[in-house]
């Protein structure tokens, strides 16, 4: 499983140990170098802020494709969505993660739809 977190996220841990309890390993993608403990879990240095941050993903995971990708807050959920996409797993459509975590446009959907 893929786990995408930033460094500084209290979510890392709690999911780590779910993702072990269902005997799964997880591939630690985030921002901060010093987060990828590999005692924890093996994982990848990216730049969330990198346009080409999902292709990124996507090259390094070619070899072995994952079984599930999360995401743990607001940016790595629309991230997660367009790598598990891009690997046909079960994903929320990145438009969705994208009007979950920007309010601005989530108005502006929901008012282009004629709803309040």
């Amino acid at each position: 499983m893929v786990l995408i977190a930033p460094p500084q996220s209290y979510r890392i841990t709690p999911y780590l140990n779910a993702i072990r309890q269902l005997g799964a390993t997880a591939l630690l993608v985030s921002s901060g170098k010093y987060s990828l403990v590999s005692e924890l879990a093996q994982g990848i240095h990216v730049d969330f802020a990198d346009a080409k941050v999902v292709d990124h993903i996507i090259r390094h995971l070619k070899g072995t494709p994952p079984q599930a990708v999360l995401g743990t807050d607001e940016r790595s959920v629309e991230i997660a969505a367009l790598v598990a996409s891009a690997f046909g797993l079960a994903y929320n459509k990145p438009q969705g993660a994208l009007l979950a975590r920007r309010k601005d446009l989530a108005r502006l959907c929901l008012k282009n739809a004629g709803l309040p």
